[in-house]
């Protein structure tokens, strides 16, 4: 029988942090408020998900939301969603993300980096 370890999981480093906040930030109506709960990364894993919380349209947080980025192999984010649904920062307009996509994220979310905190905010 062969057993194949998985690569275990390690901290991000600066500059994905860095990568991973600045482009996230740019979705939103208000980046200053940008809160974010940031776990470790799969190494072998293209997709990384964490936790945004930002003010929305009317001032207020709505509470830390899942969100996905997709790393380029240059280790540069080639896409990023937040899984809003229309009402908090939702780095994607309600009427172009799909009730499929948002749970994807959501999923993706679970299997990845935010477990327990993920599952506090649902």
């Amino acid at each position: 029988m062969l057993i194949v370890a998985a690569p275990a999981e390690r901290s991000l480093s600066a500059a994905e942090k860095a990568a991973i906040t600045h482009v996230l930030e740019e979705k939103l109506v208000d980046p200053a408020s940008a809160q974010f709960r940031l776990g470790p990364i799969r190494p072998a894993s293209e997709h990384y998900s964490g936790l945004i919380n930002a003010n929305n349209r009317m001032g207020g947080y709505n509470g830390f939301e899942p969100f996905m980025v997709r790393f380029k192999p240059d280790h540069t984010i080639e896409i990023a969603l937040i899984a809003g649904d229309g009402k908090g920062p939702g780095g994607v307009p309600e009427a172009q993300m799909s009730g499929t996509c948002r749970q994807m994220i959501r999923e993706t979310c679970v299997q990845n980096s935010c477990k327990t905190d993920l599952k506090k905010s649902m």
